[in-house]
């Protein structure tokens, strides 16, 4: 029943366009996430304890934050924060259900694949009065069924990140198509394409960076290195390659403006941010980050992210032989987005930011053997006793 529940509430909102109605769903589904005997902890009384703490200091350093909202924003936004600082440490429930409970709105959104010149209310930003910005080939960052471009995004990249961790199992997370892996990806990448959203596909690229990087070790060990293996590197890498000359392409043309390549963009983007965040002494002039944002109202919690941030790099490369170079690079990369780039994650959540932190979670404390990807799955599903 949970997992059709995210669907039913979405087009709800969607008909009765209920302000806020969605970002408070985060609550309720926290809850669910911790008391679900389905949900897989690692230290539960920990976790537990942890999240409490940290949602009661929360608050009481944001109190008198004028900047943060009024009295219940600030108790909305402590507690997205202090489930973000959870889940960097590995200590928020994984619970399958929540995460299947986004298949029935992705597959809604696949025909707002149509409207991309021209989006229906149905599939459009849920304040009716902004239609996104300008992206893929000149048109709208796609919605979908969900409130924003973002939202959309974050579901589609925590779906294309659990893909790429089962795809040499035998677990099935299926969105069409049980029985065909890369068909599923393919359509969770082109919608992802199209949700404008550019810093989530650098994350694409570090399939064939591992790839290549497993490959090298393999050669330098003296381990048989198969013409398949290779094959398959090759063709992947080409395959990332041409969709991000594609992607790039894409953007050039739909704005006219935009003179580089989106990777540039973004490499620009970050030396903006860094600017504001540790050089200059100015006020930023946008509050599309985390860290400028409490930068500019409590400095000392800013302070407090950098510390959190650095001490969560140091716990995936204490961990690095155990995570892979994939996990690695996507759970730093994430942490550093939801810090020093996107905020709506954190300060404006929903339960896509529960998702992805569930993926970051999850990352901190996956492997990238298959042994032991199994073993985490078969915890969740007990295996059926097989009829003699």
């Amino acid at each position: 029943m949970i997992t059709y529940s995210l669907s039913v509430f979405i087009i709800l909102d969607k008909i009765l366009n209920i302000a806020y109605f969605v970002n408070f769903l985060f609550i309720p589904y926290l809850i669910y996430i911790y008391i679900s005997k389905k949900s897989k902890f690692k230290y539960k009384i920990y976790s537990i304890i942890a999240i409490s703490a940290s949602f009661l200091l929360l608050v009481l350093t944001l109190l008198n934050n004028t900047k943060i909202g009024n009295f219940q924003f600030m108790v909305f936004r402590s507690l997205s924060l202090a489930t973000f600082f959870v889940s960097i440490f590995g200590l928020l429930p994984f619970n399958l259900n929540f995460l299947r409970c986004f298949r029935i709105p992705i597959i809604l959104s696949i025909p707002s694949l149509l409207f991309l010149n021209n989006q229906p209310p149905f599939y459009s930003y849920s304040s009716g009065d902004f239609s996104g910005a300008i992206g893929l080939f000149g048109f709208y960052g796609l919605v979908g069924l969900f409130n924003s471009s973002f939202y959309f995004a974050q579901v589609l990249i925590s779906w294309i990140i659990f893909q790429l961790n089962i795809r040499n199992t035998n677990f099935k997370l299926p969105l069409l198509f049980k029985k065909f892996k890369s068909l599923d990806f393919m359509i969770l990448l082109v919608l992802l394409l199209f949700t404008n959203r550019k810093a989530f596909m650098v994350i694409l690229l570090f399939p064939p960076i591992a790839n290549f990087f497993n490959l090298i070790s393999r050669l330098f060990n003296n381990s048989v290195a198969s013409s398949k293996r290779i094959f398959s590197i090759f063709f992947s890498s080409s395959i990332f390659i041409s969709l991000f000359i594609i992607y790039d392409n894409a953007f050039h043309k739909g704005n006219k403006e935009l003179t580089y390549n989106f990777i540039y963009d973004i490499f620009g983007r970050i030396q903006t941010y860094f600017y504001y965040s540790f050089i200059s002494g100015e006020e930023a002039n946008f509050t599309d980050t985390t860290f400028t944002y409490f930068k500019d109202s409590t400095s000392l919690f800013s302070v407090f992210l950098i510390i959190i941030y650095f001490f969560a790099v140091l716990n995936s490369l204490i961990r690095f032989r155990d995570l892979g170079l994939f996990n690695f690079l996507t759970y730093n990369l994430l942490i550093g987005l939801l810090i020093f780039k996107e905020s709506a994650t954190i300060l404006s959540p929903s339960p896509s930011s529960l998702l992805i932190f569930m993926v970051i979670s999850y990352l901190i404390n996956s492997s990238h053997k298959k042994s032991r990807i199994k073993e985490f799955f078969d915890t969740i599903h007990q295996k059926k006793i097989i009829k003699k």
